[in-house]
């Protein structure tokens, strides 16, 4: 009988430890996602990230990531709260639940950073913008989704104008390898009443901003798929309104060549008192050298 009692608490405490390093593991896991990640995304593409500091704990870690965009006057700061995998206990003493495995959920805040002293330029009023906050959730296979949301801001101008942004909304998925991304964004609206002086002068009005994007990695590390961009109305000053701005592009893989399709639409455009439209135009290219493609965009990357 003693023998079969130890044998069951010898039982339960490997359980027991097992499960106390569960967390650690995955919290070994989702690092090397984390690196490979802001590796991946490095790599491919316009956009620049570099880790300045990742700090592992046992049921949680912390991260921090600038992302900047060449040509760009401002950057990005990224702030990571990582809770681990499978069951994330952090939360769950928070009072959250979480009943699906995951690898990884992750909370951040994304600020914006003007990158110059002058408070009266256009990156200097995005600094002011309230952060952005993301939660991503990264499955048991490395999979993931993230939505992201901007609250609403009404501000003041150093020319004495006003500055509103009416919040934005967006949700991105994407495989292991970020070979497969699919990402939805909606702004509802800009808007910035200037002033004469030194910053921004006349007024700048922007509506129901949309952007779409399903794309998949292909021939020479070309992305295949298509980008959609839509406004439903652009204002520049009293005299000027565009409305139903629709811009798209479209690339298909051909053997290791790309077929592309760009097209430019506009439905009205008031200009003082005439009336102009609907137009479009539509540029297509075929057979072009994926290698090539790529290999220009690095080079204006370098340029930038």
């Amino acid at each position: 009988m003693k023998k079969i009692v130890v044998t069951i608490i010898g039982g339960i405490v490997l359980v027991l430890g097992a499960l106390a390093g569960l967390p650690y593991w995955f919290g070994m896991e989702t690092e090397k996602t984390y690196t490979n990640t802001v590796k991946r995304l490095s790599e491919s593409g316009n956009i620049r990230l570099s880790s300045k500091r990742f700090e592992r704990g046992w049921l949680s870690s912390t991260a921090e990531t600038v992302i900047r965009y060449p040509g760009l006057p401002i950057e990005f700061n990224a702030l990571h709260k990582i809770s681990h995998g499978p069951i994330p206990i952090d939360r769950l003493l928070e009072g959250g639940i979480h009943y699906t495995p995951v690898q990884a959920l992750i909370k951040s805040r994304v600020t914006v950073v003007a990158l110059g002293g002058d408070q009266s330029k256009p990156s200097a009023l995005l600094s002011r913008l309230p952060p952005l906050t993301a939660d991503t959730t990264i499955g048991l296979n490395g999979d993931g989704t993230v939505h992201i949301g901007l609250p609403e801001i009404k501000k003041a101008t150093p020319d004495g104008g006003t500055f509103e942004w009416r919040g934005m909304t967006g949700d991105l998925a994407f495989d292991k390898e970020w070979n497969k991304l699919r990402a939805n964004l909606r702004i509802p609206g800009i808007s910035f009443t200037g002033t004469s002086g030194k910053g921004l002068t006349g007024d700048l009005s922007l509506s129901n901003l949309t952007v779409h994007s399903d794309l998949h990695e292909g021939a020479a590390g070309y992305f295949f798929g298509e980008n959609l961009v839509t406004i439903e109305k652009v204002g520049l000053g009293p005299t000027i309104v565009l409305r139903g701005l629709r811009f798209s592009t479209m690339t298909r893989p051909s053997g290791d060549n790309v077929n592309m399709v760009i097209t430019y639409k506009i439905k009205e455009a008031n200009v003082a008192n005439d009336r102009y439209g609907p137009g479009q135009l539509i540029l297509e290219a075929r057979k072009l050298d994926a290698a090539a493609l790529e290999k220009i965009e690095k080079e204006v990357n370098a340029i930038y």
